[in-house]
């Protein structure tokens, strides 16, 4: 198969050996000769001891504690928080050497007036909360809640005026048009134009780059009005795609390879003030996928830290879920006496808050046994069984041998059974189960009655694997080829996969594109194993490149597989049932479904 990629990864190279590589470290790092080369603290981690050694002639870095390497790009990528092309872009630069301009920078350059605004307008909530007569009444609301002013000025907090003061700066002072302004909803017009914000504390939002794109604001004086107004979706404010915190504590989440997820933008500044500084929000919405792959670029650790009330024990329960189909390590963290972590810190202060945090996390498995536990009455068969059930449940998620017989050997010491007869129960409900979405379970449809009624249920010859296997593999390779298609491919999928190294190579593939424009085969080719890489090459060189029209029947056919495996296998059961014929009847009305489109 022709590589497209020549001209990208020649251009790669010749910047990264025209580029000095010391003297680009040097600006981050104190290097000190020695031999041929130099040596200095790694900035990707808690280094005590020089770990990270440079070589000018190989023009490569590499830290032998955390294993960072690469290039000088790869350096001034991590180091800054940048994309690789970026990154590429200004070495470029300082070497007179032209790097051509792809459709994200377009993107981002089209979008540059609206990024501009929301600076401005954080700009000047801050000044506003700083220097004014209102100003010092939300001062002193924030400092009552014990938000030093080093806490104001690090997270940019502003204030929002009464009037309309926003929109006469913006318009007259730095000559934003009143469209652009609508675009990003810091303005709303009716029979004139007026701010969104009135006499609101403000807390800025940045995007995963570090552009500032909405406003959350909170009242402080007594009001009839709701606690807080944010920013609504706009063309560069998309929630399910943002972090709190996420662009500014990049560095400390790569330097202690975990980091701390949170619901809310209050619970990171509580953390920061406790001296937590590795962590982000989610900014109370679900957990996304895009979010999971922005934390994946930085740790593969995260310590979930929701609040401990109900809504918030199930938003933990699907993060965990999330998170361990994303292959993470799952932690998490509970605040005592059911606070989140700003309350807690308000009434027993920084020190015991940094206790809690970095003290007292226990394993996702751990987390959820515990809140099943609480609810076990031993005297109760019924609640014995329910409890038993609902741990079943958790534990294939884990993946883990050594994560079940841990916590049957608990079960079986906590409700007095042996461990045989509980390992016994285990292995018929997972022999037994089929993890499929709710709808599609046979206690949601009449099949059971209908099949009474109607002819006996002929059940045809197994369809093959080698069409869904085919299928995915000319996925691999339209994502390989395209970051548009692989992202978009990517979404519609989720979790369903043919074959699992597959899965891994085409989740690989997004969260490369998720950091870099272009494909760089042998940059891309350090990421996987070498099972990994072989069956990638081989696919390559196979499979022709879809096109267009293709790509969504490709995509039903391996959204398909799961219940095509299913059905396959309980039509090969020698024991005929009833159950069997429901469970049959309700994979063939799931694949109906994906074929029409409705799923």
């Amino acid at each position: 198969m022709e590589n497209n990629h020549d001209s990208q990864y020649s251009l790669r190279k010749e910047i990264s050996e025209k580029a000095d590589i010391v003297k680009i470290i040097s600006q981050y790092v104190t290097l000190e000769k020695k031999g041929a080369n130099y040596i200095g603290l790694c900035p990707f981690h808690d280094d005590k001891n020089p770990s990270m050694s440079v070589s000018p002639s190989k023009h490569i870095f590499k830290c032998f504690s955390c294993n960072a390497g690469g290039d000088s790009i790869t350096f001034l990528s991590k180091i800054k928080n940048i994309s690789q092309l970026q990154a590429m872009r200004e070495i470029a630069e300082t070497l007179g050497i032209n790097v051509p301009i792809t459709k994200k920078e377009v993107e981002q350059q089209k979008n540059k007036k609206y990024y501009q605004i929301m600076a401005d307008a954080t700009q000047f909530f801050h000044f506003f909360l700083k220097n004014t007569e209102d100003g010092k009444d939300a001062i002193s609301y924030l400092q009552k809640r014990k938000l030093s002013n080093e806490i104001i000025d690090h997270f940019n907090i502003g204030l929002s005026p009464k009037n309309n003061e926003l929109y006469d700066i913006l318009s007259n002072q730095h000559h934003h048009l009143p469209l652009d302004m609508l675009e990003v909803a810091i303005i709303k017009s009716g029979n004139d134009y007026y701010d969104t914000f009135k006499n609101r504390i403000m807390f800025p939002l940045k995007d995963l780059d570090g552009n500032y794109v909405g406003f959350s604001g909170r009242i402080y004086q007594q009001s009839d009005e709701a606690k807080y107004i944010n920013t609504p979706d706009t063309i560069i404010f998309k929630k399910g795609n943002i972090l709190y915190n996420y662009s500014d504590s990049v560095q400390a989440i790569r330097n202690k390879d975990c980091v701390y997820l949170f619901e809310g933008f209050m619970d990171v500044i509580a953390s920061y003030r406790a001296g937590v500084t590795n962590a982000v929000a989610s900014m109370g919405t679900a957990l996304t996928n895009e979010q999971i792959i922005a934390i994946h670029r930085l740790t593969n650790n995260v310590i979930v830290c929701y609040d401990n009330d109900g809504p918030g024990i199930e938003a933990t329960k699907r993060a965990i879920n999330m998170l361990l189909s994303h292959k993470m390590n799952v932690k998490t963290v509970r605040i005592p006496d059911g606070k989140d972590p700003d309350e807690y810190i308000f009434k027993n202060g920084e020190e015991a808050l940094n206790k809690v945090l970095t003290t007292q996390t226990i394993s996702a498995m751990e987390y959820l046994y515990q809140l099943e536990k609480v609810h076990l009455v031993l005297t109760d068969v019924n609640e014995i069984e329910s409890f038993k059930n609902k741990i079943f449940s958790y534990l294939p998620m884990f993946q883990s041998n050594l994560v079940v017989e841990t916590y049957i050997k608990k079960m079986a010491n906590d409700i007095q059974i042996s461990y045989d007869a509980l390992i016994s129960d285990y292995k018929n409900v997972v022999s037994t189960k089929i993890d499929y979405p709710q709808e599609y379970n046979n206690k949601n449809n009449n099949s059971y009655d209908n099949n009474l009624n109607n002819q006996p249920v002929v059940i045809k010859q197994p369809k093959s694997k080698k069409k869904y296997l085919k299928s995915e593999r000319k996925l691999i390779v339209a994502s390989y080829n395209e970051q548009e298609k692989c992202l978009y491919i990517e979404n519609q999928l989720e979790n369903n996969f043919v074959d699992k190294i597959n899965r891994e190579i085409l989740f690989k593939i997004r969260m490369y594109y998720q950091k870099h424009n272009q494909m760089i085969d042998q940059e891309f080719q350090q990421a996987l194993s070498e099972d990994e890489w072989r069956v990638l090459r081989e696919i390559l060189e196979d499979e022709e490149i879809p096109n267009g029209s293709e790509i969504e029947i490709l995509i039903n056919n391996v959204k398909e597989w799961p219940y095509v495996k299913a059905a396959n296998q309980e039509a090969l059961s020698e024991n005929k049932t009833i159950e069997g014929i429901n469970r049959l009847s309700s994979y063939k009305k799931a694949i109906t479904r994906i074929k029409k489109g409705d799923v």
